[in-house]
């Protein structure tokens, strides 16, 4: 009687245990794609800075060299 008693507890706080898992998984990965929306304009628009080179294409921007009809 006390093993079946053991034995349900364990299960319930297993299965509760994996809820709060799967529920908290889901909800951690929707909070990151947002963040990752927020963040990668930001991203790419640096690495173009820095580089003069497209991220997206990898292709030579000419914005940051000085031309001579300045």
């Amino acid at each position: 009687m006390i093993f079946k008693t053991i034995l349900l507890i364990l299960i319930l706080g297993l299965s509760v245990f994996l809820l709060g898992y799967a529920i908290g998984r889901r909800i951690g990965k929707k909070e990151g794609f947002s963040e990752g929306e927020a963040i990668i304009p930001m991203e790419l628009k640096r690495k173009l800075m820095e580089n003069g080179i497209c991220p997206l294409c990898h292709q030579d921007c000419n914005f940051l060299k000085i031309s001579p009809k300045i």
